[in-house]
């Protein structure tokens, strides 16, 4: 026989009040104060619920909330292999202090991690904001040693060694097969397809912006030429974004930056050739704060 409402509540409040079998009330108050009793796992959490596309993940003892950019990317980001953690240059953000937390983060969330970086073709994106080739490369060489350097000061500072994490250029992957084709493959999609040069055409613009609004305070004007200089440096970017899995030999990867990429969006829409692998997870890494609250604690996966 069916039990009504009130039956069911009146069993469950029973249930909350009673003892766990063979414990003490002492040791039932910390039985049910525990992580397992809540339903939540410290480390290794369950996959993310199918219904929902962004779950925010949080820790209280580490720097970040993380929120996966689909439903795969959740289911990636559980299983914990690898992650790739991009050093953009010309970013104030990536200050030693802030790649440390990156380190202690990806040590604690992750089996395996590894640094990426571009190598001089970085300096396109100067090129673009009006700078000859030979002033740009000679900015970008600078730029990228000291992101180098800060790289290599936040591991030694972390007790991090080479073993552990890895520093990747783009450069490195130059004559790789897979590597070059997605590459080859974006610049044929963003020639025919118009959604997806849109997108990175926006891209390269807030880049721009963003140079130019440091170096003259105010937006300006930009050309199809800046535009078209500066939307290669994405090219580059591409593959990592696409099966970072593959590239690092791994089997799952997820990519971690701060910001969210607006090209990701197409790319996550399958509405072109170019298709994310299922092995590949995209995730925004948000600093906490102490403003910051975590909402919506039932469906947080526990790092």
């Amino acid at each position: 026989m069916a039990l009504c409402h009130w039956e069911k509540f009146f069993l469950f409040i029973c249930n909350l009040l009673l003892p766990f079998p063979g414990k003490t009330h002492k040791e039932d108050a910390q039985a049910r104060r525990s992580p397992s009793c809540l339903g939540l796992r410290a480390k290794i959490p369950r996959s993310p619920s199918p219904t929902l596309e962004a779950i925010m993940v949080a820790s209280t003892d580490l720097p970040f909330q993380v929120r996966p950019e689909t439903w795969n990317c959740g289911r990636i980001l559980s299983a914990h292999e690898h992650v790739l953690l991009p050093v953009s240059p010309f970013n104030s953000k990536f200050s030693v202090s802030y790649i440390e937390k990156l380190i202690y983060w990806a040590k604690d969330s992750f089996k395996r991690f590894d640094f990426i970086m571009p190598n001089e073709q970085a300096a396109v994106l100067l090129e673009a904001t009006g700078n000859s080739p030979g002033v740009a490369a000679k900015k970008t060489r600078h730029e990228l040693a000291r992101n180098f350097r800060s790289i290599q000061q936040a591991m030694v500072n972390t007790g991090t060694s080479e073993q552990e994490a890895r520093i990747y250029r783009f450069s490195d992957f130059g004559n790789n097969k897979l590597y070059m084709s997605i590459k080859n493959l974006a610049k044929h999609v963003f020639d025919a397809n118009e959604k997806f040069r849109n997108s990175c055409l926006d891209m390269s613009r807030q880049a721009i912006y963003s140079r130019l609004k440091l170096i003259k305070g105010r937006k300006v004007s930009l050309s199809a030429k800046q535009l078209s200089i500066a939307v290669q440096y994405i090219f580059s970017e591409i593959p990592f974004f696409i099966n970072s899995a593959d590239l690092f030999g791994v089997t799952s990867s997820v990519l971690a930056y701060h910001r969210r990429w607006p090209v990701g969006e197409v790319l996550f829409g399958n509405i072109t050739q170019l298709k994310v692998s299922y092995k590949q997870g995209f995730i925004q890494l948000l600093e906490k704060s102490k403003n910051e609250e975590i909402h919506n604690l039932t469906e947080c996966i526990l790092l």
